[in-house]
């Protein structure tokens, strides 16, 4: 049986915002919850570390959705200043008979140090567990987006 397409999308915004800039405010937990979610998908309460590497790849973050639900985002790639990859999963059983993980990227484009600014494109993926919540997983990825370009909006200062 073939694997069901992720729900794809992504985000893009000029910023004058560095990509480490970016993952030092990741690191630090407060500044979750700065994503306050859009319409009925709810915002981030809180984040903890489950675990912590130096290498930043393999760090485990606990988050604690507005509406109590849980998940873990874990660092699944760095390539500093141009990627970081984040991998979503342990979803409430709400969202888990929809969906096994996402998948979030932070992409770099442009020359942050010659232009000023560059474009940072936020990717997701989403991965339905089947053919049949695709259309419901489809519904959440909108909200997600919408959610996602009010965060980046919120966190990447656009040049002057």
């Amino acid at each position: 049986m073939a694997e069901t397409p992720p729900i794809t999308f992504e985000c893009r915004h000029q910023t004058t915002v560095s990509l480490a800039e970016i993952v030092d405010n990741i690191l630090v937990l407060e500044n979750w919850t700065t994503f306050t979610g859009w319409g009925p998908l709810p915002g981030i309460r809180a984040a903890t570390f489950d675990s912590r590497t130096p290498e930043l790849v393999g760090t485990k973050f606990r988050v604690v959705s507005t509406n109590g639900d849980q998940h873990t985002e874990t660092i699944t790639r760095w390539e500093p200043g141009r990627l970081l990859e984040t991998r979503m999963a342990d979803f409430p059983r709400s969202l888990r008979w929809m969906a096994t993980h996402f998948i979030e990227r932070w992409i770099t484009e442009g020359d942050l140090a010659r232009d000023g600014h560059h474009t940072v494109v936020r990717q997701f993926e989403m991965f339905p567990t089947s053919g049949m919540t695709r259309p419901l997983l489809r519904m959440i990825g909108f909200m997600m987006r919408q959610a996602v370009n009010r965060h980046s909006t919120a966190v990447l200062p656009a040049p002057a």
